[in-house]
C-alpha cells in the first residue's frame, strides 16, 4: 500500500510522461507493468461483468427515474 503522495505522484508520471505516453490498456504497480489477474483474461467473465453492470445501470436510472418524475 502506497501513500497518497506517493500513489499521486505515480499516475501524474502515467498522465504526463512522454515515455508512456502511447501505454494503454495495461496494468501497472507503481510505476511498472504488471500482468493482470489470470481471471481478468476470460472472455466470458468479461463479458458476465458487463452484462450485469448495464443490468444494475438499468435498474438504478429506473429506480432514480421513478424518484424524480
Amino acid at each position: 500500500m502506497h501513500t497518497p503522495a506517493v500513489s499521486g505522484a505515480d499516475l501524474a508520471w502515467l498522465a504526463t510522461d512522454p515515455a508512456v505516453a502511447h501505454a494503454t490498456g495495461r496494468y501497472c504497480v507503481g510505476r511498472a507493468e504488471r500482468p493482470s489477474s489470470k481471471m481478468s483474461y476470460d472472455l466470458d467473465l468479461r463479458h458476465a461483468l458487463y452484462d450485469d453492470s448495464i443490468e444494475l445501470l438499468d435498474e438504478l436510472t429506473v429506480a432514480a427515474s421513478s424518484e424524480h418524475p
